[in-house]
């Protein structure tokens, strides 16, 4: 039975003996046997109320916890609730109710307790989030100060308008903890009006300690634009754009210095031909014969172009198809689908043709060129052109064209590749990949598709989804994982023409270019070996760092994947139950010892981190699903046992929408990880300006987990014991080298 439906028939338990309890209270019996029946059924409505917030009922648990203070308690039990309401009240957006909490429980404290401190502090945080200036000014200055509460102080003296004692505090915060990307960004904020030439400098800290601060950008190029240093600015307005491809301020400053500096986009185009011109795509060692029976993986690196350019590693030969036809040579992949291609890129046509446009025996037009040409491909009425770099046609098409080498070595170069866009790591480079390449016209433009055999598939995987330098145990979990997820998803996108993504929709994929020897010792020290779960190959999710307890797929993604089960750290307890609210706030604020935070391991900012995001950011991601007004609350509809969030509901001025699994991060602003925990800060109008995630993780978190991965090698584990770890349901094909 899973750990959601035994939960649920515990709730039932639960509540019918919460009932009992209070049907029995109801005899007149003496004062001291009531109070007795009281405190019996203290535990079971707690449990109760712990498993209503896990169930996506806040309010519903909040309202038990309010009636069990209501109540007498047994000792020590007050002071618990009264901080798992207070969770609970930040969630719902009352942060006024949980600073009046924590108040009662100050009254209670003794003063010598050291607790007073901490709870003095979120009482004095709660009514600053709260916009409750006078009752925060009340409690300042603290007698305990920390960073987090001088920071806060910081920006109630930012909305009053005091900027200097803004300035002071923030300065102040940030010498008690310098490692705190969101103190900088304001104090950029604080500063950008009088000293731009400082706040560039905040702005570029927050960014060093985190690369995915990527709303700094903005401001950044904004500083830099003030100080007329134009050129600077238009980088980083691009680098923003890659990011906020939406955001209107972003197009207009770019078009504004490209008025104000003409030369500027001029010398990039020359730059740009310069480099293509200069650019060899590289020679790679290929399989040859090994690859003769290795399933073939079709790649989707990009949709909707209206064009590219490349450059071709050898001679070469443009062929049209039909739904891949000519690409696979008649031998059966793992899925019984043919698609495999004899040796990575080799021609199936009838040879090159000296730059001559024909047309083979089955009717079909082809193109043959030579080493280093540049092909321009673009599309106008669903038909692809394929010109050369005097913008001569070459070929045209209405159906696929596939770019094939009779040189298996050969690679071929896409120029300005965007990669993740819309994302923190948006990137655009030149990239090189092997095997062929098929341009696809679509209904939105052309879709560009990379098909090449699975191990050298993974040589490029590997190392853009872990840094190549990680302990090699490590390295080779991740190469038999992937070959794992590779097999179990071919076919997945097959109307689109491709069975995986080339960006972490499915995996990391950077091409040739981002190759490194000890990763492709890697892959061919575990070739051939994979997860198998149910007779099949192993859906193997992984995931940047999962914070210290992973997920199971079904809390993630919903449907009931039974092999992707929830396991914690090796150095962090199993659980049995949800953990109750204020042990899920100090795990998630905390940054409990485990493999998943190994020193030179991991990113910091990666297995904890604080995210705040404006209200009207969230309003314009969700605007294309639902018109919501302005965001008044953003609560957790559900949590698993690891304490990530099934479904959001975002309640605005003009309606209510809910947002289900792994799409919560991307709109609620580019969240880390669903592992989290909400709190807002009110703005002058008393709505939330800011809401506020401080989390755990990055990823879905189901399944491997990279950093752990590597803390367990460095620890002397062994690629098999990691991979038994992390999919204990699953079983390894043969055993792992």
């Amino acid at each position: 039975m899973s750990v959601v439906y035994r939960h649920s028939f515990l709730y039932i338990f639960l509540a019918a003996g919460v009932f009992l309890f209070s049907c029995a209270s109801q005899y007149q019996a003496g004062e001291e046997e009531k109070a007795g029946e009281r405190l019996r059924a203290y535990p079971l409505m707690e449990a109760g109320a712990i498993q209503a917030y896990y169930d996506g009922n806040v309010e519903e648990s909040a309202g038990i916890f309010e009636e069990l203070l209501r109540r007498e308690t047994p000792d020590g039990a007050g002071e618990r609730i009264r901080k798992e309401l207070a969770f609970a009240y930040h969630e719902m957006g009352q942060a006024e109710k949980a600073a009046a909490l924590l108040s009662v429980l100050l009254k209670e404290t003794p003063p010598s307790d050291p607790s007073g401190a901490e709870s003095r502090r979120e009482e004095f945080i709660a009514y600053c989030l709260a916009g409750n200036t006078e009752a925060a000014q009340a409690l300042a200055p603290l007698q305990a100060p920390s960073s987090e509460s001088v920071f806060y102080e910081a920006l109630l003296h930012r909305d009053m308008g005091n900027s200097r004692k803004a300035e002071e505090l923030l300065k102040q915060s940030l010498a008690m903890q310098e490692n705190r990307p969101m103190g900088w960004f304001f104090l950029g904020e604080v500063l950008a009006p009088s000293s731009p030439a400082e706040a560039e400098q905040c702005y570029k800290k927050a960014l060093s300690q985190d690369a995915g601060f990527t709303f700094a950008l903005f401001p950044l190029a904004e500083v830099l634009f003030k100080q007329e240093r134009y050129k600077e600015a238009y980088g980083f307005f691009q680098r923003a754009k890659n990011s906020y491809p939406n955001h209107p301020g972003i197009a207009a400053r770019i078009e504004e210095i490209s008025i104000l500096l003409p030369e500027l986009t001029r010398g990039q185009e020359e730059t740009r031909q310069r480099r293509r011109n200069a650019a060899v795509p590289p020679k790679v060692r290929a399989l040859g014969k090994e690859a003769e029976n290795l399933p073939l993986v079709r790649v989707g690196l990009a949709e909707n172009l209206s064009s590219l350019c490349i450059k071709t590693g050898a001679d070469y030969t443009i062929t049209t198809i039909t739904d891949g036809a000519a690409i696979t040579d008649g031998v059966a992949g793992v899925d019984g689908v043919d698609r495999t291609d004899g040796s990575a890129g080799v021609d199936k046509t009838d040879g090159k043709q000296d730059g001559k446009q024909d047309r083979n025996q089955d009717g079909k037009s082809s193109y043959s060129g030579k080493a280093l040409d540049q092909l321009f491909f673009e599309i106008s009425g669903g038909e692809i052109s394929v010109k050369d770099f005097k913008e001569k046609i070459l070929i045209t098409s209405r159906e696929a064209l596939v770019l094939s080498y009779q040189e298996a070595e050969a690679t071929t170069i896409v120029f300005d590749f965007l990669s993740e866009a819309g994302s923190f790591f948006a990137l655009t480079e030149d990239r090189s990949y092997r095997g062929s390449m098929e341009a696809r016209p679509e209904t939105g433009g052309i879709s560009l598709i990379n098909s090449l055999n699975i191990e050298e598939y993974l040589y490029s995987v590997i190392p853009s989804e872990m840094p190549a330098s990680w302990p090699e145990e490590a390295l080779k979990a991740q190469a038999i994982a992937h070959r794992s997820y590779t097999l179990a998803h071919l076919g997945q996108y097959a109307a689109k023409g491709f069975d995986v993504y080339g960006s972490v929709l499915s995996a990391a994929y950077r091409g040739a270019g981002g190759e490194a020897a000890r990763t492709t010792a890697a892959v061919d020290a575990s070739r051939g070996v994979y997860l198998t779960a149910g007779g099949k190959p192993l859906k193997a999710y992984y995931s940047a760092n999962h914070g210290g307890y992973s997920e199971d797929g079904p809390a993630v993604w919903g449907g009931e994947d039974v092999f992707m089960a929830a396991v914690p750290d090796k150095l962090i307890p199993t659980r049995d139950a949800f953990l109750p609210l204020d042990e899920l706030d100090r795990f998630i604020r905390g940054r409990p010892k485990s493999y998943s935070a190994v020193e030179k391991l991991h990113s910091p900012a990666a297995y904890r981190w604080e995210k705040w995001v404006p209200a009207e950011d969230i309003k314009n991601r969700v605007a294309a699903e639902a018109s919501t007004g302005s965001i008044l609350s953003i609560i957790s509809r559900g949590r698993g046992i690891s304490g990530r969030i099934r479904e959001v509901e975002i309640t605005g001025t003009d309606g209510v929408m809910r947002i289900p699994g792994d799409r919560i991060r991307s709109r609620l602003g580019g969240l880390r990880s669903n592992l989290f925990s909400i709190r807002s800060k009110a703005g002058k109008d008393g709505r939330p300006e800011y809401f506020i995630f401080q989390g755990a993780g990055w990823g879905h978190g189901v399944g491997l987990d990279q950093s752990g991965a590597a803390g367990m090698a460095q620890a002397g584990f062994s690629a098999g014991e990691i991979l038994k770890h992390y999919y204990p349901r699953a079983a390894i094909s043969r055993e792992a080298p």
